[in-house]
């Protein structure tokens, strides 16, 4: 090789060690992300609407569906002739009457929110064909309604379920069903308004 030739022969080698320095930094920093453990991406905002809608409308069916038991309950344990419905329908006759009433109440405010947004929707898209805003006003007493229904709804549902959770656990600890079962074998009436909530409850007799 000439001596004109080595000025380029170190540029084209200082070129090419700096290329391999550049790919193993490359090399070495690609290591690293793989050995680093995964960064979880975030959900997106319509992801969250749509779980957020989705867990919206089960609550509402599910607040529904423990309304409708509520209001069946005390004229199935009226109908019905076992046992155990005597045995409550004596004893707690008023309280069943009383969760069922709240029950009622719950499917007024289910019915009460749908028809509180179909009027309120119905009033926009009239507004709307006249040329008006298409924008729902979230202070407006229509919508405020139907949202406090909704609510309404669930607190009644719930309350009437618990309500009615705390009067099948007194029944089952206090020994009415011990006691009236003694006496449906033995084909006696049940103690005058189901005395046996006494203290004494678990010795009563027939």
């Amino acid at each position: 090789m000439s001596e004109s030739n080595l000025p380029n022969g170190s540029r084209i080698d200082s070129e090419m060690a700096g290329q391999m320095a550049a790919l193993s930094a490359r090399l070495t920093e690609i290591e690293k992300k793989n050995s680093e453990p995964p960064v979880a991406e975030g959900v997106s905002d319509k992801s969250m609407l749509d779980e957020l809608d989705f867990l919206t409308n089960r609550i509402s069916e599910l607040a529904r569906y423990v309304a409708f038991g509520l209001t069946a309950l005390f004229f199935v344990l009226l109908s019905s002739s076992s046992d155990f419905a005597k045995t409550i329908m004596q004893s707690h006759g008023p309280l069943i009457l009383l969760i069922s009433f709240v029950g009622c109440l719950a499917l007024l405010a289910d019915y009460a929110q749908y028809q509180f947004g179909k009027i309120y929707v119905k009033r926009v898209l009239d507004q709307a064909r006249k040329g008006g805003s298409r924008q729902y006003d979230e202070e407006h007493p229509l919508y405020r309604s139907r949202k406090w229904s909704s609510w309404v709804k669930q607190m009644l549902a719930g309350a009437g379920a618990v309500i009615l959770a705390g009067l099948l656990v007194y029944v089952y600890f206090s020994g009415e069903l011990v006691t009236a079962q003694n006496c449906f074998e033995q084909k006696k009436p049940l103690p005058t308004a189901f005395a046996i909530r006494t203290t004494a409850s678990h010795k009563k007799k027939c």
